[in-house]
């Protein structure tokens, strides 16, 4: 992404919002551009792994701090850490729900579904994975319907 590009100046806006708003919606955009380029500036970010879809038209702003805290650690043999996508993996081959929750809001629910799809699981244990990812998402947008400050 060039400086200077819509992308990068969304970003940049974006990470300057309030913790406690952590929704957005292209309408809230409008200053920058008209609606279709807001669209394709957005759809890039959640490709780049910068925003994650929470709805129709609803995205969430995925934290840039490390790797979360799981209930245990599935990389114990390699004490000096792994990057994101082997962690991901190594929770995926052995889940709980409460650390698939923890992946899909630090990563982002379309990057840990990717992941999921790359891995060679049997399918019924490939489904029960699945339903967490997607449980989460469910609870994440029920997060921004019962906001207080929910946005317009």
């Amino acid at each position: 992404m060039k400086n200077g590009s819509l992308p990068r100046r969304l970003l940049y806006h974006l990470k300057k919002m309030p913790p406690e708003q952590p929704f957005i919606k292209p309408a809230m955009l409008s200053e920058f551009s008209d609606s279709r380029q807001i669209g394709r500036a957005l759809r890039r970010l959640v490709a780049e792994g910068h925003l994650d879809v929470v709805g129709h038209g609803i995205y969430r702003i995925l934290p840039s701090k490390g790797q979360p805290e799981l209930s245990f650690s599935r990389t114990w043999s390699a004490p000096s850490g792994v990057d994101d996508t082997t962690l991901i993996a190594a929770t995926l081959a052995k889940p709980t729900f409460s650390d698939v929750a923890r992946l899909c809001i630090a990563y982002g629910t379309l990057r840990v579904n990717k992941i999921l799809h790359q891995l060679e699981l049997k399918p019924d244990f490939q489904s029960i994975v699945q339903t967490m990812i997607d449980n989460t998402k469910a609870g994440i947008a029920n997060v921004y319907r019962s906001s207080p400050k929910r946005i317009a």
